[in-house]
């Protein structure tokens, strides 16, 4: 068992800085098990330099994965996971005021241990399990809209004509009381699927009307082992669509021997 990695990010067509952060690193445990580490973190863009709160995110995870990749399993990757998410949400809090145009970021991010993934997640920034043709979403949204419509309160197509529908519930940052605020999932994954970190600003171009999530699975599908190369061409397609957000997207692909 063998893993590719890939990551892709844009700035898109509007924005003037990109205010995402992703990175995709592998390595080997010492009994020869390769471990990945993908990762996507989306600067809130009230915030005046949220570039660095999401890459500070980043960074942060990946130094904590990297400084036990030799002989962690599972549990221990969890922990580490939802430890150097609250480590970032206190550096990135800090001393500064809990208020609207604080530093913040999104955070959607997965180990894989051979076949097995442990995932954590705060915000919107998704993460998809890519089998053939098919994506499975593994996350749901900390938003205002997913809140809603998981309550009965509204359909999902009333909850998405409402002002507040992209308004994220948790981050980490000010407002967090330092904590991680993250979910978690585990899976297994099957030799030749992936499991795709991503921002809004690249899921987005894949939903009515202008697509299916599905289009992910065969976007990827299609690039056959090239993982880069399909991950890019997910990037270029949501520029062609608008490109109104930064488009990040990085991933791991498990592989037979």
């Amino acid at each position: 068992m063998h893993h590719r990695v890939a990551c892709a990010t844009h700035i898109g067509r509007t924005h003037r800085k990109n205010q995402d952060s992703g990175g995709a690193w592998t390595w080997q445990r010492a009994d020869g098990v390769p471990l990945s580490v993908a990762a996507v973190a989306d600067g809130v863009s009230s915030g005046p330099t949220s570039e660095v709160a999401s890459r500070l995110a980043v960074d942060t995870l990946r130094a904590r994965i990297e400084a036990i990749a030799a002989d962690a399993d599972l549990d221990a990757l969890q922990t580490a996971l939802e430890e150097a998410a609250a480590t970032a949400s206190r550096k990135i809090a800090g001393d500064a005021p809990a208020t609207a145009t604080a530093d913040a970021t999104t955070l959607a991010a997965c180990c894989c241990l051979g076949r097995e993934v442990v995932g954590v997640w705060a915000g919107d920034s998704r993460v998809y399990r890519i089998g053939g043709r098919e994506a499975t979403r593994l996350t749901r949204d900390h938003s205002w809209a997913e809140g809603v419509v998981s309550r009965g309160l509204m359909t999902a197509e009333e909850a998405e004509q409402d002002p507040r529908a992209h308004a994220i519930t948790r981050w980490l940052g000010p407002q967090s009381a330092g904590e991680s605020q993250v979910d978690t999932f585990r899976l297994s994954l099957k030799p030749g699927e992936i499991v795709l970190c991503c921002s809004d600003g690249l899921y987005s171009y894949f939903a009515p009307p202008l697509g299916s999530e599905d289009e992910i699975g065969g976007t990827l599908e299609n690039s056959g082992t090239d993982l880069q190369a399909g991950i890019e061409r997910l990037v270029s397609r949501a520029l062609q669509r608008g490109g109104h957000d930064d488009i990040t997207g990085a991933g791991i692909r498990v592989l037979s021997d």
